[in-house]
């Protein structure tokens, strides 16, 4: 089975907690989705920025114009319709989903699970798990992506599921291992026991703690071990991290 796969952002500025928040000044005047477009391109995949319609969500636009990468607009709410739409179009196998709050997005990690497909190209889903068996996108680390294919967003679209599923697009899949085939990677043990450490960006004390430790190491750290490493020492941010976990269970 041949693969074609690419890398597609969810994208919107109509953050309820923090609008604006992919958009603003992070790092050295960068914003955070300039940032990940920036670490993405490394891995030398095509990348596609699905937004919504709304007008705020022009700005979205004029950063994928900029970074010159192509921008597909669509329905707010359902992002699993954007997903399947920019697949189609493009006539992808495999989409890698990237969200646009997490600025520490490890390409180490997603170029593993590229590997993987490539060994194992009839995969519906692949992804990192915990020693629970809990996807690690739905973790607060911020590192990780994954990829669904195709074949699943359609399945799923064709499906009488609930709205829940059109937001986040491959919880359907892998919530039904009995019709997706998946592979589960097994996270590195380094996160079993880091309840405490929260690097996705979704209010402004996250944001303000992640462009902090962002800056520490200049933009330039791939290594998820020395970050943890690095925070874990640092008594204020783990604190407030702590919080946060608390105030956003997922």
């Amino acid at each position: 089975m041949a693969i074609k796969i690419a890398i597609i952002i969810q994208a919107r500025t109509n953050s309820q907690r923090l609008p604006n928040k992919i958009i603003r000044p992070f790092y050295r005047n960068k914003s955070i989705l300039e940032i990940i477009i920036h670490k993405l391109k490394k891995t030398g995949f095509k990348i596609y920025l699905a937004t919504t319609y709304c007008s705020d969500d022009d700005r979205i636009k004029k950063i994928a114009d900029q970074e010159k990468i192509e921008c597909f607009r669509g329905d707010e709410q359902n992002v699993l319709s954007r997903f399947f739409s920019v697949s189609k179009k493009n006539k992808l196998t495999h989409a890698i989903r990237v969200c646009s709050d997490n600025p520490f997005i490890n390409i180490n990690l997603l170029n593993n699970m590229v590997l993987n497909l490539e060994k194992n190209p009839s995969m519906d889903y692949i992804g990192y798990f915990d020693k629970k068996g809990k996807p690690m996108i739905l973790s607060h680390f911020g590192f990780f992506s994954e990829i669904i294919s195709f074949g699943a967003m359609k399945k799923t679209i064709e499906s009488n599921i609930e709205k829940r599923y059109y937001e986040h697009v491959t919880n359907y899949t892998y919530e039904n291992p009995d019709k997706f085939k998946i592979l589960k990677l097994r996270a590195n043990k380094i996160f079993d026991n880091l309840e405490n450490i929260r690097l996705t960006v979704d209010n402004y004390l996250d944001f303000e703690i992640a462009s902090s430790i962002f800056s520490f190491y200049d933009g330039n750290s791939d290594s998820y071990e020395e970050l943890i490493k690095y925070i874990i020492n640092k008594t204020d941010f783990v604190n407030h991290m702590e919080i946060n976990i608390k105030n956003n269970k997922k």
